[in-house]
C-alpha cells in the first residue's frame, strides 16, 4: 500500500497511520491521524484540506490568489501510486495546522523551538503524562521539512533520553508507526532517532493537541 490508511501494532498499541497521497501532504495526513485518535474516523488529506471555510494549506505549494491548497507539481504531473516520493517534501508551515485541528473540535497550540535552548525539553516534560498526541515539524537530513505524530511515551529515564512512539505519514516502507529514542539534551539540537535506524528527525516546531 503506497497511500491511504494502514494499521500498525506498536508496543501493545493499535495505531492507524495515514500514508500521504500528496507529495507535500504530510501535514494534512498528521491532522487526519489526530482526528482518528479523537473519534475513530479516517478522513483523507483532501477532506482535511477542505474542512476550513477558506482552506489554507500549511505548505509552500499553495495558490496565493485563492488562499487554498494546490497539489505539488509532482502530484499534478503524474498521479502514479508506485512513485516513491518519501524523500521529496516541499516544506510546510506548522503555524497553520491548528486552524484545521480546531475545525474538527480539537484544541491546538503552536510551539517553536529555537536551536540551542531547552524549549523542546520543557515541552516534552510537560507532555509526559498527556494522553493526547502532538504533531511535530521535523527536518530529515537537517534540511527536508516533514511532519510526524508523537503518539506517546514508552518510558523515560528522567534525564535527556526518552523512548517514544511516533507515526510517520511517509509512504511505506519509510513511514508507519515506530518506536524511537528522543534526545532533548540542553544546548544541542533536539532529535528523534527511530529504533530501526532508518531515519533521524531534527525537531523544530510542534502543535499540542487536546480535547
Amino acid at each position: 500500500m503506497w497511500s491511504g490508511w494502514e494499521t500498525y501494532q506498536v508496543d501493545g498499541r493499535r495505531l492507524n497511520v495515514l500514508h500521504q497521497r500528496f507529495i507535500d501532504g504530510c501535514g494534512l495526513a498528521c491532522v487526519a491521524m489526530v482526528v482518528n485518535r479523537r473519534d475513530g474516523s479516517r478522513p483523507t488529506e483532501r477532506a482535511v484540506m477542505h474542512v476550513v471555510n477558506s482552506p489554507r494549506y500549511c505548505g509552500y505549494a499553495h495558490d496565493a490568489a485563492q488562499g487554498r491548497y494546490v497539489p505539488a507539481k509532482q502530484d499534478r504531473a503524474a498521479n502514479d501510486p508506485d512513485k516513491d516520493t518519501a524523500f521529496s517534501y516541499t516544506g510546510a508551515q506548522a503555524k497553520f495546522l491548528p486552524e484545521y485541528l480546531q475545525a474538527y473540535g480539537i484544541a491546538a497550540g503552536y510551539y517553536h523551538f529555537p536551536r540551542g535552548d531547552d524549549a523542546f525539553g520543557a515541552f516534552i516534560e510537560h507532555r509526559y503524562q498527556s494522553k493526547f498526541p502532538a504533531i511535530l515539524k521535523v527536518y530529515i537530513g537537517g534540511s527536508r521539512p516533514h511532519f510526524i505524530v508523537l503518539e506517546g511515551f514508552q518510558s523515560c529515564d528522567g534525564q535527556t533520553k526518552t523512548k517514544v512512539i511516533i507515526s510517520d505519514p511517509a509512504r511505506p516502507p519509510i513511514g508507519g508507526a515506530k518506536l524511537a529514542i528522543m534526545s532533548t539534551a540542553p544546548n544541542e539540537q533536539d532529535f528523534i532517532q527511530r529504533s530501526d535506524n532508518k531515519m533521524q528527525y531534527h525537531v523544530g516546531e510542534a502543535i499540542e493537541c487536546s480535547w
